[in-house]
């Protein structure tokens, strides 16, 4: 303890309060203590693997902006974000710039006062040749250096969340939360039911869904704000994120679906053309179900389909099929319930596949939670149960 004191240059007093913080944070000795000294125990050994990772980005982001200062004709300084002393409450004001303009919403959001934000921006810049955060008199924004720093802040800040969740699962718990990004053709069917299955199995873990589109969810994904993708997946250029992994569940397949009560539901063998005297329901042109849509109609000879209603509003779209003469196409999963109920039927009209699957997004299983590892076994076992 006095040599790490020494080496640390504080007082042998404060590391020996700071180690019993960390282990009563955790719940869990990290040390070995004997008459020699001490020495990392099996957690702490875990632990320092992690913390040694979580350097390692933030000798990334160093390296990064020390070329960005090069360029300038200056050096990067020996900011104390590099060893990642940064409070949560500092992270999550960068992370507000990076979202709001103004001091006064960042203030607010944070429950803070503005001089209180002000004073943290300096404590921020402390150190740094490049500056943090751009004032004008718009309002103030995180400059590129800002955007790089809060980008490996945040992926060095997970790792360590990571190995948290290590040590915890190692004394036989899995808890805490799992965010996950949520896409359109996960929500109604796939996510649901693993969330059903996670819960009866861990109920101490939590699930946080993040919707939106996919590019913002990559970048979210990419700095650690979200454990995984799941839903309809595009392809990613993997140069620009190396270290994600895609991991299929489903082909995604499309039907011809309408109600219950509808004429076409009681045909033995409706076609495509039988479809043409009702109105369809149809995403937007340009989208993927729009346009295979459009290629099988033509593919037949039959002119396009009566598109009365642009819209990829899964309440909507079921609304009017229950009028019992609308026509839609999707995937099978997200009319899962209503099919399983005898709501709505699907039509044996056999149309091309989508050029995509459903599946997971995710980084490298060494870098998931165990939660987050839970909630994708869940999401694995429903290939054995998915919707025929």
């Amino acid at each position: 303890m006095k040599k790490a004191a020494e080496g640390l240059l504080r007082s042998p007093s404060s590391v020996a309060h700071a180690v019993q913080s960390l282990e009563a944070a955790l719940e869990v000795a990290l040390f070995d203590r004997g008459v020699h000294g001490m020495s990392l125990n099996e957690p702490g050994q875990q632990l320092m693997v992690r913390l040694g990772q979580a350097w390692e980005e933030m000798e990334q982001a160093k390296s990064t902006l020390q070329h960005m200062a090069a360029s300038r004709g200056k050096a990067v300084g020996h900011s104390p974000l590099f060893h990642l002393s940064i409070s949560d409450r500092r992270l999550a004001l960068m992370s507000a710039f990076s979202e709001r303009r103004h001091a006064a919403d960042v203030a607010a959001l944070l429950g803070i006062t503005q001089p209180a934000v002000s004073a943290a921006i300096r404590e921020l810049d402390h150190g740094l040749s490049l500056p943090l955060f751009d004032r004008s008199s718009h309002g103030m924004r995180l400059t590129p250096a800002g955007e790089i720093m809060l980008l490996h802040l945040k992926r060095a800040v997970q790792i360590i969340r990571l190995a948290e969740a290590e040590i915890t699962e190692a004394q036989g718990k899995v808890a805490g939360t799992v965010a996950v990004g949520n896409l359109p053709f996960g929500r109604a069917y796939l996510l649901p039911a693993a969330i059903n299955a996670l819960h009866e199995r861990y109920p101490a873990v939590t699930v946080r869904t993040v919707e939106g589109r996919f590019d913002v969810l990559l970048n979210a994904l990419w700095c650690g704000d979200v454990d995984f993708i799941v839903g309809a997946l595009p392809a990613i250029d993997p140069a620009h994120y190396p270290g994600l992994e895609g991991e299929k569940l489903f082909d995604d397949t499309v039907t011809v679906m309408v109600s219950a009560g509808h004429p076409l539901a009681g045909l033995p063998q409706p076609a495509l053309a039988d479809t043409c005297a009702y109105p369809w329901v149809l995403p937007v042109e340009g989208s993927p179900i729009r346009e295979l849509m459009k290629s099988a109609f033509q593919e037949q000879g039959l002119s396009t389909p009566n598109v009365v209603v642009d819209s990829a509003d899964l309440t909507i779209i079921r609304g009017l099929l229950l009028n019992q003469q609308w026509v839609t196409a999707a995937s099978r999963h997200l009319y899962h319930h209503e099919i399983h109920r005898g709501v709505l039927t699907p039509l044996t009209i056999s149309l091309p596949k989508l050029p995509h699957c459903l599946g997971i997004l995710r980084p490298g299983l060494d870098r998931a939670t165990p939660a987050a590892k839970a909630l994708m076994a869940m999401l694995r076992c429903l290939r054995t149960q998915a919707p025929a």
